[in-house]
Parts: C-alpha cells; sequence; structure tokens
C-alpha cells in the first residue's frame, strides 16, 4: 500500500511541478508584452485560441503552420496571441 501511496504523491508532485512552469512561463510572456509597450493586454493560449474560434486543436494548428495565425509571443514551445490581434483577425474572417 505504502509504495503504491509513494507513487501516487510523485506523480502528483511531477503533475504540480509541470502546471507551476507553466504558469511561470505564462508571467514571463504577460511581464514581455508589459515591456513592449502593451499594458494590461490579455494573452491568449491555445486551448481558448480554439473556444473562441470553435475549432479544434487541429485546426488551430494547422492555421498556424499556414500562416493564417500567426501568433504574437512565443516561449518555448508555447504559442500565444494577443486578444486585440484576435478580433481584428476575426472581423477580417
Amino acid at each position: 500500500m505504502n509504495v503504491n501511496l509513494s507513487k501516487v504523491v510523485r506523480e502528483a508532485r511531477e503533475k504540480l511541478a509541470a502546471v507551476t512552469a507553466d504558469l511561470t512561463e505564462l508571467a514571463a510572456v504577460i511581464e514581455d508584452a508589459n515591456k513592449h509597450g502593451k499594458p494590461g493586454t490579455e494573452i491568449v493560449g491555445l486551448e481558448e485560441m480554439c473556444d473562441i474560434l470553435s475549432v479544434s486543436m487541429t485546426t488551430v494548428r494547422r492555421y498556424h503552420k499556414d500562416g493564417k495565425l500567426e501568433p504574437s509571443y512565443r516561449k518555448g514551445k508555447q504559442i500565444y496571441w494577443l486578444r486585440s490581434e484576435l478580433k481584428q483577425v476575426l472581423r477580417n474572417s
């Protein structure tokens, strides 16, 4: 029983570390946006982008690959858009 519990605790710590790293990364992106004269800018990640466009992640990734949705910021493999730029994209489509 203790072996299973320690495995669960270890897995939970790993997941927590991954979430913490993601949040730290997002905070860095927002800080970068604020440094470049865009204070209060709202950053949108991939999942929220899918919700906004009402499409799947595969579709958003394809749009990105095809150059239809260029990200505003890139941090490692993560891509982010400015909400203000998305509104413009939606108006033009």
